[in-house]
C-alpha cells in the first residue's frame, strides 16, 4: 500500500478522466418540483472473491441524458442535481469492502408515506449521479450499494449501469410482497444482468421467503435489536438461506462491532468506524512516538542529518523506507542504501506523506484501522482537492495534512487536542483541526459532511467554498479512487 502510494508521488499525474483515458461526460437530468421531493440535497472507508467472481472491473458506460419516467404526468423541465454522499461498509476482518452511496439516509416510515412516483424519482437522480460520478473506476476492489425502492426494479437505468460489483440494495423491502410475481421477476432478471441483490426492512413473514430464496445479501438494523432477537434473526436467517451474506446495519461503537462480528455479519455499516470512543485506552505506542519526532523535524526544516539520526534509531522503520524506496524508484540507476540517498530521491515533502500513512499502518493495529486509514486518505485527498481553486500549490499540502490528520484522534484513542500535542504544526492547522476555524476548515467541513447525512450543511458549505454539485461529487469519487490506488 505505502508502495503505491510512492508510486503516485513519483509522477501521477492528476486526472479527472476514464481509466481508459476518455474525459468524463457529465450528464443532466430533469425532476419534478423539489416541493415533492422534500428539498431533494445531499444527505449525510479485500478479498470478495467467494461473492463477486471474476472480473469484476467494469468501465462505466457514456450516459445520455434521459428524463425520469415519472407516473401521472408530464415532467417539469427543471434540473435537479444532487451531492452524493458515502458511508463505508467493512468486512469480517476489518477492511474496508465498499461504500453505500445516497442522496438521502433511508428514511423509513416516511418512504412507505411518499408516492411511487416520487420514490422513483428520488432512485432515478440517483443513479444518474452515481453514474456521472464514473463510479465503474471503484468496482472490482470494492463493492458499491445503491439503495432503491420496489417501485424502481423496472428501472430502465439499469442498462447504463455497471453490473459487476454493484448491490442494488431494495429498501422497504417488505413491499415486494404487494406484487410478488412482477416484482419476483424484476429481481431475477437484474440477477441475470450480473447485480447482486440484497434486501432491507423486510418483514418475517411466510410470503417474504421466495425473496429471500434469490437475493445474495440481507441487511439488518442492529440498533433497533435487542441481542437475544438479534441473535434468533441471524441464526433463522443462516439456517434457511446458506448463502446469504449479512450486513450489520447502523453499528454504533466497536463494542457493537465486536459483538456483530460474533454473530456471524459479514459486513458492518455504521458510525463506529469514525467515532472517537473516549471510554478506551490511548494508543500512542513507541512506534507513534518515533514517527512524531521525524515528522516535527521536518516541520521545521530540519536538515538531512538529524533525519538520519531518527531512522538510525529505528532499524525496522529503515528497512521500510529503503524497501519502498527501491521497490518504486523507477528510473534509479543505482539501489538506494543509505538513508540520506533515500531522503534525497523523495523529497522531504513527500517524506511528511509517507510517514502519515505510516501513523495508521504501523504497529499492532486495531482490525478496523485500515479501512480507518483509507476513510483517512480520502479525507485528506477530498480536502486538499476541494481547495485546489482557491489555494496555491504551496498550501496544498496543508490542506491534505488537514483532512488527513483529522480522524488522528479515532486512531489513537484521545481527543484531538492532546493527539496533536505530538505534533508540531501551525496555528492554522491547529485551528482547523481542533476549533474547525480558519481558511482550511470549510474544505475539511465539506470533506466530511460529504460522509454525513446533513444536506442543508453540505449544500451550504459548498457554497462557502464556491463549488458547485458537479465539482463537489467528482473530487469525491476522484478521492476515493486515489485511496484506493495507494491502498492497494
Amino acid at each position: 500500500m505505502l508502495g503505491r502510494f510512492l508510486k503516485w508521488m513519483f509522477g501521477q499525474q492528476d486526472s479527472h478522466t476514464h481509466a481508459s483515458g476518455k474525459q468524463v461526460q457529465r450528464v443532466s437530468y430533469t425532476s419534478l418540483d423539489e416541493s415533492k421531493l422534500d428539498g431533494l440535497a445531499p444527505l449525510k472507508e479485500i478479498d470478495h472473491s467467494d461473492l463477486l467472481g471474476q472480473g469484476l472491473a467494469s468501465p462505466s458506460p457514456t450516459v445520455s441524458p434521459v428524463k425520469p419516467s415519472v407516473e401521472g404526468g408530464a415532467v417539469p423541465a427543471e434540473t435537479v442535481q444532487s451531492f452524493i454522499c458515502r458511508e463505508p461498509m467493512l468486512d469480517s476482518s476489518g477492511r474496508m469492502a465498499g461504500y453505500e452511496f445516497m442522496l438521502r439516509k433511508s428514511p423509513g416510515h416516511k418512504v412507505r408515506l411518499e408516492t411511487r412516483a416520487v420514490l422513483r424519482l428520488y432512485d432515478e437522480v440517483l443513479l444518474r449521479n452515481v453514474m456521472d460520478m464514473d463510479i465503474g473506476r471503484l468496482l472490482g476492489s470494492r463493492l458499491a450499494f445503491i439503495g432503491i425502492s420496489p417501485a424502481s426494479l423496472g428501472c430502465r437505468l439499469f442498462e447504463d449501469l455497471p453490473k459487476k460489483g454493484v448491490v442494488l440494495v431494495i429498501r422497504s423491502a417488505s413491499e415486494l410482497i404487494d406484487n410478488p410475481e412482477e416484482t419476483l421477476a424484476n429481481l431475477i432478471a437484474l440477477k441475470e444482468k450480473g447485480f447482486l441483490i440484497a434486501l432491507e426492512d423486510f418483514s418475517d413473514v411466510p410470503e417474504m421467503s421466495q425473496f429471500l430464496q434469490v437475493v445474495d445479501l440481507a441487511i439488518i438494523d442492529v440498533s433497533s435489536e435487542d441481542s437475544q432477537r438479534l441473535r434468533h434473526m441471524v441464526d433463522s436467517l443462516c439456517s434457511q438461506y446458506l448463502w446469504i451474506r449479512l450486513i450489520a446495519k447502523n453499528v454504533e461503537s466497536t463494542e457493537a462491532y465486536d459483538a456483530c462480528r460474533k454473530l456471524r455479519f459479514d459486513y458492518f455499516q455504521g458510525p463506529f468506524l469514525t467515532r472517537l470512543e473516549e471510554l478506551e485506552q490511548p494508543r500512542v505506542g513507541a512506534n507513534h512516538i518515533r514517527l512524531f519526532e521525524l515528522l516535527n523535524l521536518i516541520q521545521k526544516d530540519a536538515d538531512i542529518t538529524e533525519l538520519v539520526n531518527v531512522f538510525k534509531l529505528d532499524p525496522m522503520l529503515t528497512y521500510k523506507f529503503l524497501r519502498y524506496i527501491n521497490s518504486v524508484g523507477g528510473g534509479l540507476v543505482m539501489k538506494v542504501v543509505a538513508i540520506e540517498h533515500a531522503i534525497a530521491v523523495l523529497g522531504q515533502k513527500k517524506l511528511y506523506r509517507w510517514l502519515t500513512l505510516l501513523l495508521y499502518s504501523g504497529g499492532t493495529a486495531h482490525p478496523q484501522d485500515r479501512a480507518l486509514m483509507e476513510n483517512a486518505m480520502v479525507r485528506g485527498r477530498m480536502t486538499e482537492t476541494l481547495g485546489r481553486e482557491a489555494f496555491s500549490p504551496g498550501e496544498l499540502d496543508n490542506l491534505f495534512i488537514v483532512g488527513f490528520f483529522s480522524l488522528l484522534d479515532v486512531l489513537l484513542r484521545v481527543p484531538m487536542g492532546k493527539a496533536l500535542a505530538y505534533l508540531n504544526l501551525s496555528e492554522e492547522l491547529i485551528q482547523a483541526l481542533v476549533h474547525q476555524e480558519g481558511r482550511y476548515a470549510p474544505y475539511l467541513k465539506l470533506a466530511i459532511a460529504c460522509e454525513q447525512f446533513e444536506p442543508e450543511r453540505i449544500a451550504e458549505l459548498a457554497a462557502d467554498c464556491g463549488l458547485d454539485v458537479q465539482k463537489v461529487n467528482i473530487a469525491h469519487i476522484d478521492a476515493m479512487l486515489w485511496a484506493l490506488e495507494v491502498e492497494q
